[in-house]
């Protein structure tokens, strides 16, 4: 049984970096602490909403936002016709900041939502982040990089790309049913640090979800969670 906080409760320091789920739906005020390992029984829904605790008082040189990066992989039922990975991103980002970590307008990188890569596979995308020298010119879409810098940040997305190669073993046991999905999300810092990542995961033929979080505002730290979808 998941932990069950109010918003109070849950955005505290003692849960930063944690996730938890909005059972009862997109703008709920009930958050169930998802653990380690957690079973999710759901009944009709095909979007399941969750909300990343990032609370964080920053200190001078800490700029003003930063970002949490999710990798999701979703097993599914069947066998899926289309294995390219894809990738999301929230937010204002920059790919060369001035000296106040802001964009000129000219470079600026805006957001855009989830899009394929074409001839992109999870396999293929966890080897470039592990190539020397680094470089992520096939991440791109309409001619936006992928990896940035948020406007108002001081850390870019991939300041350590090896960190994105994921070895989850439902990756090599079932090559041809697990989906990637990569996610960059700017957030500003709250004037009381109390700073809240919202995502959501569909699960239309989902049997179970992976997935990791990352953020500069806890070091080295990369949370997983697996999750079971159970339909009641």
């Amino acid at each position: 049984m998941s932990t069950v906080l109010n918003s109070d409760e849950f955005f505290t320091n003692e849960y930063s970096g944690r996730v938890a789920w909005l059972r009862e739906g997109e703008g709920s005020a009930t958050y169930y602490l998802l653990n380690d390992c957690t079973k999710l029984h759901v009944d009709r829904a095909e979007i399941l909403y969750f909300v990343v605790n990032a609370v964080f008082k920053p200190q001078p040189g800490d700029g003003t936002a930063s970002f949490v990066a999710l990798q999701v992989a979703r097993l599914q039922t069947q066998r899926q016709a289309a294995l390219e990975a894809t990738i999301e991103r929230k937010g204002t980002w920059c790919r060369k900041p001035n000296q106040q970590n802001a964009c000129d307008d000219p470079v600026e990188q805006k957001g855009f939502n989830q899009t394929a890569m074409p001839n992109i596979t999870a396999k293929k995308f966890f080897d470039l982040h592990t190539t020397s020298p680094f470089d992520d010119s096939a991440i791109a879409t309409r001619g936006l990089y992928w990896h940035n810098t948020p406007i108002g940040g001081v850390v870019p997305s991939n300041a350590r790309p090896e960190t994105y190669s994921w070895a989850l073993d439902t990756f090599a046991e079932y090559p041809d049913r697990t989906l990637l999905s990569n996610r960059l999300y700017r957030f500003e810092f709250a004037p009381n640090g109390d700073n809240e990542v919202p995502f959501d995961i569909r699960i239309r033929g989902t049997q179970a979800v992976s997935f990791r979080i990352k953020s500069p505002i806890w070091g080295e730290e990369t949370y997983q969670y697996d999750l079971q979808i159970r339909r009641r």
